[in-house]
């Protein structure tokens, strides 16, 4: 039997077709799968976008019926942990100096001594900055009765920016309240 140029045609038409199919399929769907991939990322944004809107105006709702509270109490804990700040700053700044003698009065004696007045501001620095910083961690619970049925990027979009956002008014109205207390304070000593 004698193979003519016809069957070498039709055979290389055929081996065309067979590997030039599944090419063509793959370039028809890459379209549709990033189109896919896109209107998901969009979905994705979107969802985020839209928790992140929930969670703010959620904080201001939640923040402004306990605002009084956390003013007083933040209040409280800022000045206490400053001031025993400043106490042990300056248990640490005269261990670095010398008793004075019974003749000095107060005020010349710390004016001598640099070291406690410094240990006294570190001190009260980070009782101040450390408090706040709890205070913005303590940050609090998100409300799970507004996550019930929501997808998990809305949940963790929201529970990032509802702790973010009620931490960080927590800890601006205690360190305002404390500063204002010390305002007072230092306004009485000079």
């Amino acid at each position: 039997m004698k193979i003519n140029s016809k069957f070498y045609v039709a055979g290389f038409v055929a081996l065309a077709m067979i590997f030039s199919m599944p090419l063509s399929t793959f370039a028809q769907q890459n379209p549709v799968r990033g189109e896919a991939d896109r209107t998901a990322a969009e979905n994705t944004q979107a969802v985020v976008l839209q928790a992140k809107a929930a969670a703010e105006r959620d904080v201001n709702n939640d923040f402004n019926a306990s605002q009084f509270q956390w003013f007083t109490g933040g209040t409280a804990v800022v000045t206490a942990l400053s001031f025993g700040g400043a106490y042990l700053g300056c248990r640490v700044g005269e261990a670095f100096v010398t008793p004075p003698r019974s003749d000095f009065s107060l005020l010349s004696y710390l004016g001598m001594h640099s070291e406690i007045i410094d240990g006294c501001l570190a001190g009260w620095c980070i009782g101040f900055m450390g408090s706040v910083y709890g205070i913005y961690k303590l940050g609090g619970g998100v409300p799970a009765e507004r996550l019930i049925g929501k997808s998990p990027k809305y949940v963790e979009a929201y529970t990032k920016t509802y702790k973010r956002k009620i931490g960080l008014k927590r800890a601006a109205i205690a360190a305002s309240g404390s500063a204002l207390l010390w305002a007072f304070q230092f306004r009485n000593l000079f």
